[in-house]
């Protein structure tokens, strides 16, 4: 799935192998907010920055996704959605009560969608890594779902990656994928002259 951003609208397309062709999915705003399939790959979760709608591949309107705003969200293999309305807390829509809850505080995005859903596997119990501001410098954390637990991974100047790509996760290797930028900001330290060579 990719959009393509033409004359102040987002146009949203899949690719389909099979037929090895591309496919729009005509959705009635125009912006689309970091679009993400179903977990069964059947449907499409998008916000239009208000709330998440879902829709098949036809693009046909499936309704809300969650009743509550929602800028960005994701479902779990169980049918649980993970969403965010603002840049300070994670939600969860339970799939089988329907009940809307936060999972995440404590939390300050660097963008609403700058976060990653990892799901259990043979290391963890699940967790979710995301792009965190904190006091004048960028970090990389993750959040275990089992301890409910904040751990940072690694500090950043603020222009060495892009916040709006998003993270990516590749089992396989267990390496989590960040984009860097090109030309990245270099941060100029002071050394106190005590620790300097005489």
């Amino acid at each position: 799935m990719f959009s393509l951003y033409d004359n102040g609208s987002t146009r949203l397309y899949f690719y389909d192998f099979k037929v090895e062709q591309s496919q729009q999915i005509k959705l009635p705003f125009s912006h689309a907010v970091k679009p993400k399939f179903s977990a069964d790959s059947q449907h499409i979760l998008v916000s239009d920055g208000d709330y998440l709608y879902r829709y098949d591949l036809t693009g046909k309107s499936l309704g809300k996704a969650i009743e509550v705003p929602a800028q960005y969200g994701v479902e779990t293999q169980t049918g649980d959605f993970l969403f965010t309305n603002s840049r300070h807390a994670i939600w969860i829509k339970h799939h089988d009560t329907g009940v809307e809850e936060m999972l995440v505080n404590d939390i300050k995005l660097a963008r609403s969608y700058a976060w990653l859903l990892v799901a259990k596997n043979a290391y963890h119990e699940g967790r979710i890594y995301y792009y965190k501001e904190r006091l004048g410098d960028y970090r990389i954390s993750y959040y275990d779902l089992a301890s409910k637990q904040h751990h940072d991974l690694i500090a950043l100047p603020e222009r060495a990656y892009s916040r709006s790509s998003g993270l990516t996760y590749i089992p396989n290797e267990r390496w989590l994928v960040y984009t860097a930028y090109l030309s990245p900001e270099i941060e100029i330290k002071r050394l106190p002259a005590a620790y300097l060579p005489k």
